[in-house]
């Protein structure tokens, strides 16, 4: 008799999570991010406008990339090229050693959130790769998290 995978090993794909895939959010995965610099306003509220049925979430993310693309141009306007003199591989072994740095920093953390777990208590390792932990600016976010946002970053 052949062994079955277990239900819990089974991966269920974003098509078949209720409520949480939209056409919008399909389009805007195909996207420049807002964090980039080339992030275009117009191509989300084309892809916004170009989806019939809209969800209040499809909306809200529409409004929190624009937001988010507003203030990283405006800050990106605002601070001259820090990394002018770099040449290309220098800026890129920056990037990667700053991103390395990142997650270094997260694991750490998220090594000392978890040793504050009572010992008796049980928690799966989902919980522990989940475990939130506040950076120097106050924000509390997954080391998987804030490795993602280092590298949209860059």
């Amino acid at each position: 008799m052949p062994l079955r995978k277990p239900a819990y090993l089974t991966v269920q794909h974003r098509r078949e999570l209720p409520g949480l895939e939209t056409a919008f959010r399909e389009k805007a995965r195909r996207l420049t991010t807002p964090m980039a610099g080339n992030f275009d306003p117009a191509r989300w509220k084309q892809a916004f406008g170009a989806v019939a049925d809209t969800m209040p979430q499809d909306r809200t993310l529409l409004d929190a990339a624009l937001w988010i693309g507003r203030e990283v141009k405006a800050l990106n306007q605002s601070s001259g090229p820090l990394f002018a003199d770099l040449c290309a591989e220098q800026a890129i072994a920056l990037g990667v050693a700053s991103t390395n740095r990142e997650y270094w920093i997260s694991g750490d953390s998220t090594v000392r959130e978890a040793k504050r777990l009572p010992e008796q208590s049980l928690a799966s390792f989902d919980y522990l790769a989940n475990l939130r932990y506040e950076n120097s600016y106050g924000q509390r976010m997954s080391a998987a998290d804030f490795v993602e946002t280092a590298v949209e970053a860059l």
